[in-house]
């Protein structure tokens, strides 16, 4: 090929390549800009698969490229260190298959010494196809449905299909694990996607891509049909999509019902339970637990207000005594406005149920202000910082004329809250949450 650059050689395996594209040698990470492409001869602006194809880059030179290196456009491959594979054991060979033996993989013009992690036995004998995975030293590139060869002392041992090129460590002779292996190997798309997707955490389509190895465009004709069938859940959260197999946003939804409705029996009087909590409760992700909460109380079956989630048909229940002791506390941080008690804290059921109406808000556990008294002292401290742009302890003290005690404390929560940012000794004005008035 004439021209400038580097000009490398190989089979396109998948995908197009085009003149002008944006690639990475997924190895080293190096990018690099395609300047021609060249087939059986001939100049082309794009090579399509199962070409021969030679890649003029740019930026590039023959130092920076090995044999078995791979181009890929950006961002489409990463390199793996764990390869499922479904191997065929040649029937010649002299010796079993073990457990945990090294061996070489070659794949494609690549090759690398890894550990042979034999799953569903514990020998191979010659002729049987078993699940195995491969364990590599270093990063390796593969893609599903690649076939790779593995030898030990120059002898072929056997060969085998990729069905996970980026595979997590299983647990051996798990029925669970055979059988997921069994579906990635011969499933339909729609098989693919629910395995993909039948998880506690509801995932995006670009997880369901990595997962399953389908092409976008097949997984979203799929999940159209899967979504009309009720197989599959669509989430619409800060504009985005998420997908989660029916089954488990059923199971996941009964759960969270059964969680709370539990809660509500042994803590009537308690505004629900607090979304930290729930969130601990149901083993998910801080951000999953936001999507699916939020979903739920969109179909009105429960409320979450001031960092506490309850069922719709909950209300809160003090009894006589509890009301009285609400009223009380109430009116006790009326009255010391700024400095209230911190002695003469009732249950935390009655000041869930006071955060619940709105009427307190806690500082910390000893330390609750009456709402209005709140804004108020919010309201003079943002003022106080947008006049002098930073403040101290000692002039939160005289601002409000409190101990130094209430000051920290409320110093403390404006940070948290992201009212106020600390630097040393002072704090600064930050972003307000909410407005303040």
């Amino acid at each position: 090929m004439d021209g400038f650059g580097t000009v490398v050689t190989g089979n396109l395996r998948d995908g197009t390549l085009l003149v002008g594209q944006q690639i990475e040698i997924i190895n080293s990470g190096r990018r690099s800009r395609i300047r021609g492409l060249q087939t059986h001869g001939s100049k082309v602006t794009k090579a399509i698969p199962g070409t021969r194809v030679a890649v003029n880059l740019s930026g590039i030179s023959a130092n920076d490229i090995a044999r078995g290196d791979v181009l890929a456009p950006v961002g489409i491959l990463s390199p793996t260190n764990a390869l499922d594979i479904h191997l065929k054991v040649l029937e010649d060979i002299p010796n079993n298959l073990k457990h945990n033996m090294f061996v070489t993989v070659h794949l494609g013009t690549a090759q690398q010494v890894g550990k042979l992690r034999l799953l569903d036995c514990d020998i191979a004998e010659p002729g049987e196809q078993v699940w195995a995975q491969i364990k590599l030293k270093s990063g390796f590139i593969a893609i599903k449905n690649d076939y790779c060869i593995i030898r030990s002392n120059q002898l072929t041992l056997g060969g085998g299909i990729v069905v996970e090129p980026h595979a997590k460590r299983h647990k051996r002779n798990h029925a669970g694990t055979i059988a997921d292996l069994n579906l990635k190997r011969i499933g339909s798309a729609e098989d693919l996607i629910i395995l993909s997707t039948d998880r506690p955490n509801p995932v995006q389509i670009e997880s369901i891509i990595r997962e399953t190895h389908l092409s976008e465009t097949e997984i979203k004709k799929s999940l159209a049909d899967m979504i009309k069938s009720e197989t599959i859940v669509r989430i619409t959260f800060s504009q985005n999509f998420y997908y989660q197999a029916f089954e488990k946003w059923e199971e996941g939804v009964k759960k969270i019902e059964n969680e709370l409705s539990e809660y509500h029996k042994i803590f009537p009087g308690k505004a629900g339970l607090s979304k930290n909590e729930l969130n601990k409760n149901l083993n998910l992700s801080p951000k999953a637990a936001d999507i699916v909460l939020s979903t739920i109380e969109k179909s009105g079956e429960i409320i979450i207000e001031n960092g506490y989630v309850r069922l719709s048909d909950h209300k809160p229940k003090l009894s006589k005594i509890e009301k009285n002791e609400a009223q009380l506390f109430l009116s006790m941080l009326k009255e010391k406005k700024y400095s209230p008690l911190t002695n003469s804290v009732p249950p935390s059921h009655i000041t869930e149920n006071l955060i619940s109406r709105g009427k307190i808000i806690k500082i910390n556990e000893q330390l609750f202000y009456e709402t209005d008294t709140y804004e108020a002292m919010s309201s003079k401290f943002v003022g106080f910082l947008k006049k002098h742009e930073q403040i101290n302890i000692s002039e939160i003290k005289e601002l409000f004329n409190i101990s130094r005690k209430y000051a920290l404390a409320f110093a403390e929560h404006m940070d948290q809250t992201q009212i106020s940012k600390r630097m040393g000794d002072i704090r600064i004005l930050k972003t307000l949450k909410r407005e303040v008035q």
